[in-house]
């Protein structure tokens, strides 16, 4: 199930109105991030995020406990990247004693891939896959958008990434 929350419509569009006028833009975030905090207050909260620098590639998954980053081979798309970022997410969820997840991504458009189940992208198809397994074994997972402009979490995958697009590729 992926969540786009409306009470996060107002708060988007609210935003985007207000380019101008950073303070209130300012106002609009921490608000959006204390409701977003206070909703999944007893969810295990994974941050995710696909990065690309020139021609080198990573993806980033951030969680309370650990971070990885994977450099992924130099013609990957950051679309690609993004969906690596949410299997390696998945990873998590795999490994963790935890039940309840919330899943966040900047990329709209590969929370929309898999919310249409786009089965011609391999990486969705694992992802929803991995997804199917995972809640038939007890795992509640929830998948959140959150411009990356409001995440304050990002700073620190996105470091990451871009440091991981430093190392060797995958092949």
């Amino acid at each position: 199930m992926i969540t786009n929350g409306s009470y996060f419509t107002h708060v988007v569009g609210t935003v985007s109105a207000l380019l101008s006028m950073p303070v209130m833009i300012t106002l609009c975030q921490l608000q959006c991030i204390h409701r977003i905090s206070d909703h999944f207050e007893n969810y295990y909260r994974i941050f995710t995020d696909g990065s690309k620098e020139g021609n080198r590639v990573a993806a980033a998954v951030v969680h309370p406990d650990n971070t990885k980053c994977v450099r992924l081979p130099d013609t990957a798309s950051i679309f690609r990247a993004e969906l690596y970022a949410l299997l390696l997410a998945i990873d998590v969820v795999r490994h963790s004693k935890e039940k309840n997840f919330v899943i966040f991504s900047d990329s709209l458009s590969s929370l929309q891939a898999i919310g249409g189940f786009n089965i011609d992208s391999d990486l969705v198809q694992k992802f929803l896959k991995d997804y199917t397994i995972l809640a038939k074994n007890g795992k509640n997972i929830v998948l959140c958008w959150i411009p990356s402009r409001w995440n304050p979490w990002n700073r620190k995958s996105r470091r990451r990434c871009k440091v991981s697009t430093l190392c060797p590729s995958l092949r």
